[in-house]
């Protein structure tokens, strides 16, 4: 029965005969696996996949119970991951109800990728953001994409409206470990139909790091527009054609008008008209046509608007957007202190360690933290070996509210770790100066900033990575009101190597713990 139950299902699928499809699905006694369309996975995914009809997962989910729903294929990926790629919200919600608290446990913290996937629509990414946060659209996967950069690839223009108006300016910042960002990501694809107007729509943005964007009203959740035909320009496409275009080159004005002198020059100024009078009625209706390109008048009016300019040249285009930030360069071979009142620029310091300003041969300011190395085991290659791993993983994390970490070298000075250099103040500095503490709003602010961090670094595909020091004068807010967490712990740990402190005691401070 099971071989003729499948020939059944693979037909109602094919024929997209729901009534059929939800028949069958009510007289299973198993969730079946089966291969369709090249996939061999459960019922219940292919119902997921490729049903049109709701109605057949209930059926499913009625007969069978919750283990429907949570299976796995190959791949990993349980019928929910599937219905968020490939179905609206509705889907979603209805396993929710059905699942209750275990539909987030089952679903994990990739699923917002699923849904920025999702080229039908984008009401399954709105929804998962509003019950899960914005934390999970900057979670990376093993290659460092976030769903911002699968959203900029596969959805139209209005997702990403929908993104910066929770992200903000953060969504530009987002890097995948070959440090692409969502602008690289809108040119990814040869059959991208929303390119164009992506393009439009990030260069009006002009964000600059730490800026807030100015966006539209919360968008409603709707199907994703149908794709233009490739070959058809944006501009084309919003005037149709125009009639009243070939009697411009018919009548000068000055013999049809002979009461207006002043239309005569505007005529002759566009263009010489060698053909012979005509009726005075027409050239009114072209006088609006000949304004707007004055310099042309031989050439059909099809406007060029200034967006042209700039879509249509996408070197000028991305230049134009490189010259906001330069990235630093870590691959820099010899650094010196920058010096005030000849001596190096002291920015801080702590009990292990000090923060100095320095330049790099590639003419780029940093933060150099010098740790004072002592003791035997510093002599031992095996320990430094594993300070110089952490670092290397560090070095892989780039996240907006997460310093960015260079490189390490040990020298006569001692243990340097190399930095971005941050221009702000600590929390700690912050409270000092106002003398009072940080208002309610600044507070939900910050607290978001930090755990949107956090997040990414307990999120990480190798493992999780734990600050273990989190405290306000590690953490630091930019003049652009970002906040940056700095000083992961590595001082306490890297001193614990020289014999200050033991393995078996604890990392931190004691008041933060």
């Amino acid at each position: 029965m099971s071989y003729f139950t499948k020939r059944k299902i693979r037909a109602a699928f094919e024929v997209e005969n729901s009534r059929e499809l939800e028949r069958l699905c009510a007289r299973l006694d198993s969730n079946i696996e089966f291969k369709y369309r090249g996939l061999k996975q459960s019922v219940s995914h292919h119902v997921a996949r490729w049903s049109v009809s709701l109605e057949c997962l209930k059926a499913l989910t009625e007969k069978l119970g919750e283990s429907c729903l949570t299976c796995r294929n190959s791949n990993g990926w349980t019928p929910i991951h599937l219905m968020a790629w490939f179905k609206d919200d509705s889907w979603l919600e209805f396993s929710r109800e059905f699942l209750g608290l275990n539909f987030f446990e089952v679903l994990g913290n990739k699923a917002a990728h699923f849904a920025a996937k999702n080229t039908k629509t984008n009401a399954s990414l709105r929804w998962l953001v509003e019950r899960l946060g914005t934390d999970c659209l900057t979670i990376p996967d093993d290659e460092g994409n976030t769903a911002v950069h699968w959203a900029a690839m596969l959805q139209p223009v209005e997702s990403l409206q929908f993104l910066a108006s929770h992200l903000g300016s953060e969504m530009f910042s987002l890097r995948n470990n070959k440090g692409e960002t969502l602008i690289d990501w809108v040119e990814k694809g040869s059959n991208n139909p929303w390119k164009s107007s992506k393009r439009e729509w990030i260069a009006s943005q002009k964000w600059q790091p730490g800026a807030s964007l100015l966006q539209p009203p919360q968008l409603a959740a709707r199907p994703l527009p149908t794709p233009p035909p490739a070959d058809q320009p944006p501009a084309a496409q919003t005037l149709p054609p125009q009639p009243a275009v070939k009697p411009r080159f018919e009548p000068p004005a000055a013999q049809t008008l002979p009461p207006q002198p002043a239309v005569q020059p505007r005529f002759e100024s566009s263009a010489t008209q060698p053909t012979p009078p005509k009726p005075a009625v027409k050239p009114r209706f072209e006088l609006p046509a000949a304004q707007p390109t004055p310099p042309q008048p031989v050439v059909k009016p099809k406007p060029e608007p200034p967006a042209s300019q700039t879509l249509g040249d996408t070197s000028t285009f991305e230049s134009s957007l490189s010259l906001v930030s330069k990235p630093l360069d870590p691959g820099f071979t010899s650094w010196s202190f920058v010096k005030q009142d000849d001596k190096p620029q002291l920015l801080g310091a702590g009990g292990f360690s000090k923060v100095f300003k320095a330049l790099t041969d590639r003419y780029q300011t940093v933060a150099v933290k010098v740790i004072p190395v002592s003791g035997d085991a510093w002599r031992e290659k095996n320990e430094l070996k594993l300070e110089q791993r952490g670092i290397e993983i560090l070095k892989t994390v780039k996240h907006p509210n997460i310093v960015l970490f260079l490189k390490c070298e040990v020298t006569s000075d001692g243990f340097c770790i190399f930095t971005e250099l941050i221009s702000g103040l600590s929390l700690l500095d912050l409270m000092k100066q106002n003398e009072k503490p940080i208002e309610e709003s600044g507070v939900m602010d910050f607290s978001r900033q930090i755990c949107s961090g956090l997040n990414f670094l307990h999120c990480q595909p190798q493992g999780p990575i734990l600050h273990r020091d989190i405290k306000c004068s590690n953490i630091m807010l930019t003049h652009d009101g970002v906040i940056k967490l700095i000083d992961f712990g590595l001082a306490k740990e890297f001193m614990g190597t020289c014999g200050l402190t033991t393995g078996n005691q604890a990392k931190g401070t004691w008041h933060f713990m």
